[in-house]
């Protein structure tokens, strides 16, 4: 017997049902829109997922003591002058082992390829030397094989110093997307492929979307080679980091 909350349905009921649903037209059918109650308690368990997703990756609990962590710090003129334990290995991971070991005579300007995402790190640090206090700075920084939270915290110290420490907050594995692999054959002549520094995101034909988004719009899983990256910042987080960096301007202007 099934239990109290179902139906059983022989095998000869069944098979007349289905003869009965293929004789039907499109015109034997009636569209009704469900209740709005419906869609409300749909759209709440979405919600609820989202924000459950939110919390996970900024959870305290996601903290480890061997959390990938990255520091360095710039003098007054901006040159970078000393690096944490992990930014060599960093370096190297990422297929930049020419950063592994600096001599303090590049500017951290020198770095950066978009003009977009130069001017946005300029403000930040302006903040923090003028008004003295650190600032926050969640971003993004995929791996191939993962999508990764960090949370950096841009201090300043004595005579224009700046100090910056990004931690690994949260880390989600995925299928390895070539594109980001910063070891594979890249092809100069074609279009470059920006990527917002702080939220992953990559621009195609002018929008923004995730990168497995680009991934099948620019049918990349048919290439061996791909088309060069270039960092920079999507509008949408330029203008959230301007927002955040126009308070402190506010704030004193009110004391």
């Amino acid at each position: 017997m099934p239990p109290d909350n179902e139906v059983e349905v022989y095998p000869a009921e069944s098979e007349r049902i289905d003869a009965l649903l293929r004789e039907l037209d499109a015109e034997d059918l009636e569209f009704l829109e469900p209740p709005t109650s419906i869609w409300k308690a749909i759209s709440a368990t979405v919600d609820a997922e989202r924000d459950a997703a939110r919390i996970a990756r900024t959870a305290p609990g996601l903290r480890h003591s061997d959390a990938l962590t990255v520091a360095y710090r710039i003098d007054a003129a901006d040159h970078v002058v000393s690096m944490g334990d992990g930014w060599s290995n960093f370096a190297r991971d990422n297929g930049a082992p020419e950063l592994a070991e600096l001599t303090g005579t590049q500017t951290l300007w020198s770095f950066f390829s978009s003009d977009t995402s130069r001017s946005v790190w300029q403000m930040i640090i302006e903040r923090v030397r003028n008004s003295g206090d650190a600032m926050q700075v969640p971003l993004r920084c995929d791996a191939p094989h993962a999508r990764r939270w960090f949370e950096m915290t841009v201090s300043p110290e004595a005579d224009g110093h700046v100090h910056f420490r990004s931690v690994l907050v949260f880390e989600e594995l995925r299928e390895p997307v070539a594109f980001l692999d910063a070891f594979v054959e890249r092809d100069s002549t074609d279009d470059e492929i920006a990527l917002c520094t702080w939220c992953a995101q990559a621009e195609y034909e002018g929008e923004w979307c995730e990168v497995e988004d680009v991934v099948r719009r620019a049918r990349l899983l048919e290439r061996s080679v791909m088309p060069p990256v270039v960092h920079g910042v999507c509008s949408a987080c330029r203008d959230e980091l301007s927002r955040e960096c126009s308070l402190v301007g506010a704030d004193e202007a009110d004391d």
